[in-house]
């Protein structure tokens, strides 16, 4: 109950502060405030993703991890969703100032955020809940106050913007951008947890070409067409905020993973879990070169996971809801980086430099701290949550046997820091890897090249 009045008390408190500043006209720096509070609001949204949760247990009609759950939370859910999709939006505000962005800030947040505030102490007790799971470093009593600020920031973000950086939608083009980008951040920023506490348990199980995973790999193009098609003809602000969104979003997802506890082989060292955190990078440092790279291995690194499905278990189960999004998110951001107008389609020759520079470094650092960790501190550790690893699976292939030719690759054996690796599979992965690369490239040049010519074919003929 006194997380519930704190947060009560703040919320009241901006309200008075905010209606003396109109009143008596008093100057401040809005600007510089809104963009501290914003930062603030990111690194409680980052611990927040880790902190034990109450949430992650409640499974509509089943269990995870043993803990039997027969119950769901239908505005909890929905509180979620909307404070997610609302925070993604507000982070954009770090890049861009965009109109749309602000009014819905302003039109849909700032209601919504004002009425979740009743419900706000049944939300608070999934974090003061002993019987959840997440990182214990941070104890319920702060996380819930990590939630307390995060919904009293929140509600002076929406507020600041609606009383002194109000945005008017002018014309028709404005309002129907508007609405595209609040409906389509909303269904893009479902937190995971939320999927399990809806749908509940299923026995429809996530196994490799059965029809749930066909289904899924079907879902990835229609997705980005989905959105590349929604959003083709508005302005640059408009999709650099919906690809901002989904970069944010991710981020914050892939955080998430560490919800059910920390074990030194979830780090964010694989490619796929790496690309969220290089993906919002990106977003402030236009790094052309490292673009490049990302923009051919994390699609390729995607397709990998998509088809060999590491994680296999009940569709809607905790970890298989994780892995679905991910990689899903994973492989059409790359490709909306270019097709928004954000990067330049790459050619062959910066492609050839930057892929293998960028590519040899990721390489490097994973087989040395696969070495280092594995040789030296695993077999020492006697910790539970430092376990062995095997990044980029550079130390044993998941699918080798379906290989032939595997243990060909075993003929050089290298002791380095105690851990033993064979130098002919660590060349094999990265040949291999590099190439797929290089025809995933070719292959989207060539659909590039192939909408051009269609382009210019139809031009020509509405010109005639």
């Amino acid at each position: 109950m006194v997380y519930t009045l704190i947060v009560f008390v703040i919320c009241a408190a901006l309200c008075g502060v905010c209606a003396y500043i109109r009143k008596k006209n008093v100057s401040f720096n809005y600007k510089l405030i809104s963009k501290i509070l914003v930062i603030s609001l990111l690194v409680i949204s980052m611990l927040k993703a880790i902190a034990a949760d109450g949430f992650t247990i409640v499974i509509n009609g089943g269990e995870i991890y043993g803990v039997e759950s027969d119950k769901t939370d239908i505005f909890e859910s929905i509180i979620r969703c909307g404070l997610l999709a609302t925070e993604c939006l507000i982070f954009t505000s770090l890049i861009l100032d965009n109109k749309s962005v602000k009014w819905i800030l302003s039109r849909i947040s700032l209601p919504f955020i004002t009425l979740s505030l009743v419900y706000f102490y049944f939300s608070v007790s999934y974090f003061t809940n002993p019987a959840s799971f997440g990182m214990y470093f941070i104890p319920p009593v702060l996380a819930a106050i990590l939630l307390t600020f995060e919904y009293a920031i929140v509600f002076a973000i929406c507020l600041g913007i609606h009383l002194f950086d109000k945005a008017k939608l002018e014309t028709k083009e404005e309002k129907i951008a508007t609405i595209k980008l609040g409906i389509i951040s909303q269904l893009v920023c479902i937190p995971f947890l939320v999927f399990g506490a809806i749908f509940g348990s299923t026995s429809l199980e996530m196994s490799v070409m059965s029809p749930a995973h066909i289904g899924w790999i079907v879902s990835i193009p229609v997705v980005y067409c989905v959105i590349y098609f929604l959003f083709k003809n508005e302005n640059k602000d408009i999709k650099l905020a919906m690809l901002a969104v989904m970069c944010f979003f991710l981020m914050i997802h892939m955080t998430s993973s560490f919800k059910v506890g920390y074990q030194t082989n979830r780090l964010p060292l694989q490619l796929c879990n790496l690309a969220p955190y290089i993906f919002v990078l990106l977003l402030f440092v236009r790094k052309k070169s490292l673009f490049n790279w990302i923009y051919v291995a994390n699609p390729v690194g995607a397709i990998v996971a998509v088809f060999t499905l590491a994680d296999r278990d009940f569709i809607f189960c905790f970890w298989m809801i994780h892995y679905l999004v991910e990689h899903l998110y994973v492989f059409i951001i790359p490709i909306l980086f270019v097709t928004f107008g954000v990067f330049e389609r790459p050619s062959i020759k910066q492609l050839l430099k930057d892929y293998f520079i960028w590519f040899s470094i990721y390489f490097g650092v994973c087989l040395l701290f696969n070495c280092i960790h594995n040789g030296l501190v695993y077999p020492n550790a006697g910790i539970e949550w430092i376990n062995d690893v095997n990044f980029f699976y550079l130390l044993d292939c998941p699918v080798k046997d379906v290989l032939p030719f595997y243990s060909a690759l075993e003929f050089i054996k290298i002791n380095l820091f105690g851990q033993e690796f064979f130098l002919g599979y660590i060349g094999f992965i990265y040949v291999v890897f590099s190439a797929l690369s290089f025809l995933l490239y070719y292959i989207q040049e060539g659909i590039f090249k192939l909408t051009e010519i269609i382009k210019n074919r139809k031009t020509k003929v509405a010109n005639n």
